[in-house]
């Protein structure tokens, strides 16, 4: 027999601007900024006004992000 998940335990595979803001502990326009440079993954545009980055990617991109981080703080001591 299966069970449904508790849906406050599953992890949302599309997020919106405002999630992301909050993952990467910045505002929404910080967040717009970033996409316009090329400085975080794009998004997903799935309708005219409808902006959604995979969640999976984020996580990606912010590990990777963090590792290359921890390599430059290694040389530099």
């Amino acid at each position: 027999m299966t069970t449904n998940p508790n849906p406050s335990e599953i992890e949302p595979e599309l997020i919106d601007v405002r999630t992301v803001a909050q993952l990467l502990g910045c505002s929404v326009r910080t967040v717009w900024r970033l996409r316009d440079r090329g400085a975080i993954p794009q998004p997903l545009i799935l309708t005219t006004g409808v902006v959604r980055w995979r969640f999976c990617t984020l996580l990606k991109w912010i590990s990777e992000a963090e590792s290359i981080a921890a390599r430059r703080n290694r040389r530099g001591k």
